[in-house]
């Protein structure tokens, strides 16, 4: 019979860790930020699942189990490989420059004349010319300070200001449409009532309406991502311990009827 995969967590030790990611986050005048949501939990929980699913192949093949072993700061570390490469090589940090890119000029988020945001991303040439022509300033695609990109992030300043002065002038779905005419990389900033409205993603059934016995019909992510011959669902908002003991214990492992109670009598599980 072939061992089973090990999965679960560890517990952490005293000393926390971090991946460096919030000294590269914010913005030079007010310091590091973090996530505004737990993002190492969810990204240490995706890199775990695609280990779980690895090492189950591997049983597949070879009969034997192991351990599947992550923690919460090294998915972070993994998606900063090129900071880390960059120090190694060169001793060079990566600067903090808010919603900035270091290597793409323009590329930033600017607030529009009815309080909302524009996110726009410059990463060649082409693209920036285009804006230009979105901004209604050729003129800056011939001003030799912004002939390259090397040149572009050089004087970062002057050609995002001119962005930002044209945004600022602009209703939000104006500055939009007149940005995707022109073929930029551009997107409203949407907050969460903006993003349950959206069509794509009602289209998308991205969201979905799920029944809990407490709270009525409640709207949730759904699984990610979508398989054309599987496809995933959400089957419950959550549920109460211990709901699922008799299939964990009985049906996978196999205990027997008195065994689990003995366990629950235990407060084991």
């Amino acid at each position: 019979m072939a061992k089973p995969v090990r999965t679960g967590t560890r517990a952490g030790t005293r000393r926390s860790r971090s991946a460096g990611l919030a000294a590269i986050t914010g913005f030079p005048a007010t310091g590091p930020m973090v996530s505004a949501f737990p993002l190492g939990d969810y990204l240490a929980g995706t890199f775990g699942a695609f280990g779980a699913m690895a090492a189950l192949r591997a049983r597949d093949a070879s009969g034997q189990g192991q351990v599947v072993d992550v923690s919460l700061y090294e998915p972070l570390l993994r998606i900063l490989e090129s900071v880390v490469v960059r120090y190694d090589q060169t001793g060079q940090k990566k600067p903090r420059l808010g919603n900035q890119m270091e290597e793409d000029v323009p590329r930033n988020i600017y607030p529009t004349a009815d309080g909302g945001y524009i996110a726009i991303s410059c990463g060649s040439q082409r693209i920036f010319e285009d804006l230009m022509a979105a901004i209604e300033r050729p003129e800056l695609k011939k001003d030799p300070r912004f002939a390259s990109m090397a040149l572009r992030v050089a004087n970062r300043d002057a050609v995002d200001s001119a962005v930002k002065e044209w945004a600022a002038r602009q209703p939000t779905g104006g500055a939009l449409q007149q940005l995707v005419a022109h073929h930029v990389v551009a997107g409203k900033v949407n907050d969460i009532e903006s993003v349950l409205a959206d069509a794509h993603i009602i289209a998308r059934e991205a969201v979905v309406a799920v029944a809990d016995p407490a709270l009525g019909s409640m709207r949730m992510p759904a699984p990610v991502p979508k398989l054309s011959a599987t496809p995933g669902a959400v089957r419950w908002a959550g549920r109460e311990p211990g709901a699922d003991n008799q299939y964990v214990f009985g049906e996978l492992l196999g205990l027997d009827g008195a065994s689990i109670e003995t366990l629950q009598r235990r407060n084991i599980i």
